[in-house]
C-alpha cells in the first residue's frame, strides 16, 4: 500500500524526499504510468509487475530457446518458485530486481559479438542501473560480476566489458 501511495502522489507531481522508498523510481515510476493509464485500481497496480513476471519467462525462452526440454524445465522451474509466484503480481520491487537482473544476466551470456557491442552494453549497464534503482540489495551481485570480468580479463576477451564500464558509470 506504501508504494501504491506514493505512485499515486508521484502520479499528481508530490514526491516525499524524507522517505527513503520514494527513491525506487521504477517500481514508483511504472505503477505511476499505470495508474495514469488504467486510472488507480488493482489492475492498475498489479499489472507492471504482471508484465515483469511475463518478461521474466520471455528471457528464459530467449535464453534456452536452443533446447525445448530446457526451455520447459526452465519454465517450470521458475513458475514453480514460491516468492516468484507470490510477487509476480505485488507492488514491490523484488520482481523488478528479478527481471532487470535476468536481463542483465541474459544479455552479458548472449552478447552478439562485435555487431551489436554497444547496444548490449546499454542494454547491459542500464539493466543494472534499475536494478539498483529498484532495491538496493542489488550489490548483492558484484561477487557474481567481478568473477565474470576477472574471467574476461584473464582471457583477453574485455569486448564485452569496452562500454559496458563507461556507460555504467
Amino acid at each position: 500500500m506504501h508504494y501504491a501511495r506514493l505512485s499515486y502522489n508521484l502520479l499528481h507531481g508530490e514526491m516525499d524526499f524524507a522517505d527513503h522508498y520514494s527513491y525506487r523510481w521504477p517500481v514508483l515510476g511504472f505503477t505511476a504510468l499505470s495508474y495514469a493509464l488504467f486510472g488507480v485500481s488493482d489492475f492498475a497496480t498489479a499489472l507492471p509487475s504482471l508484465l515483469l513476471s511475463l518478461g521474466i519467462l520471455f528471457l528464459v525462452y530467449w535464453h534456452f530457446k536452443h533446447s525445448v526440454y530446457l526451455i520447459l524445465l526452465s519454465i517450470l522451474l521458475c513458475c514453480s518458485i514460491k516468492w516468484h509466484v507470490f510477487y509476480s503480481d505485488k507492488i514491490t520491487p523484488d520482481i523488478y530486481v528479478s527481471f532487470f537482473l535476468f536481463l542483465a544476466w541474459s544479455v552479458y551470456t548472449r552478447f552478439s559479438g562485435d555487431r551489436f557491442v554497444f547496444l548490449d552494453s546499454i542494454i547491459f549497464a542500464s539493466s543494472l542501473f534499475l536494478a539498483f534503482l529498484s532495491k538496493g540489495t542489488v550489490l548483492l551481485i558484484i561477487p557474481l560480476l567481478a568473477f565474470y570480468f576477472f574471467r574476461d580479463f584473464r582471457k583477453g576477451d574485455l569486448y564485452k566489458w569496452k562500454y559496458s564500464i563507461p556507460i555504467g558509470l
